[in-house]
């Protein structure tokens, strides 16, 4: 079998797609490659089960992943013979999905599944959307909400974090979240809700200033300490007094 002499393009929305395996991806790039002779990609299944060492079900599986993701369109040209040809998808084209009826995606307009975002503040911004934009913004928002030190209304902190979200990266909260608790120590006492704590961008706080506080505005962790000296330095007088008896 001869192998095509073209380079293989796997662009970033294909390579970071959650739903598609290493495989898939790489056969993309295979089919893209074969698509540069003719505008389509000609190779049946047999095709890449020699060329990849896999079982026939296995490339079908593949490429209908592929398909349902949106980066390719299957026709069978009755014509010729029943011959399968696969076309590439632009990627600002990219369509979620595709009728089980048709292979037709004019038929279908959903959302794109990815769309460029110009970064100019630096961030690492998420690029997942369309299909999986939902899914993914809910599943990281609500990690985050988990981590937050007290029990608040959770739709509304949901609504917050998402939005945080939009400017900054998932991790990035989740360590903020992770230290505001730690600062806290347990003390939940004036712990605003986890909307307003997010509405507010507050994880951009210095940390000094999440410390618990009583209602004078003292450190109640300064304040702590205060009394555990007094105890202390009062342990110690009764034992001078103690001593004093012998």
């Amino acid at each position: 079998m001869n192998e095509p002499g073209y380079d293989a393009v796997i662009p970033a929305p294909v390579r970071y797609h959650p739903r598609l395996t290493a495989n898939e991806k790489l056969l993309y790039g295979e089919i893209r490659a074969l698509t540069r002779k003719e505008g389509y990609c000609w190779a049946n299944n047999r095709y890449f089960r020699e060329l990849y060492n896999v079982e026939t079900p296995t490339v079908s599986a593949w490429i209908s992943n592929l398909r349902r993701a949106g980066f390719i369109r299957v026709e069978i040209d009755k014509a010729a013979g029943n011959e399968r040809k696969i076309w590439i998808i632009p990627i600002q084209n990219n369509l979620n999905t595709y009728s089980e009826k048709s292979e037709d995606p004019i038929q279908n307009k959903p959302k794109p599944l990815y769309i460029e975002k110009e970064d100019k503040s630096n961030k690492d911004v998420g690029v997942f959307v369309g299909m999986d934009e939902k899914a993914l913004l809910e599943e990281a928002a609500l990690s985050i909400f988990k981590l937050y030190p007290a029990k608040t209304p959770k739709a509304p902190a949901i609504r917050a974090i998402k939005k945080a979200l939009k400017k900054n990266k998932a991790e990035f909260l989740r360590e903020k979240t992770l230290q505001y608790a730690a600062v806290r120590g347990g003390d939940l006492e004036f712990v605003p809700h986890a909307s307003t704590w997010f509405n507010q961008e507050r994880f951009a706080d210095e940390p000094e200033t999440w410390k618990p506080k009583n209602t004078n505005g003292t450190n109640t962790n300064s304040k702590t300490n205060a009394r555990s000296a007094k105890r202390s330095h009062a342990a110690d007088s009764g034992t001078d007094k103690i001593a004093h008896l012998y």
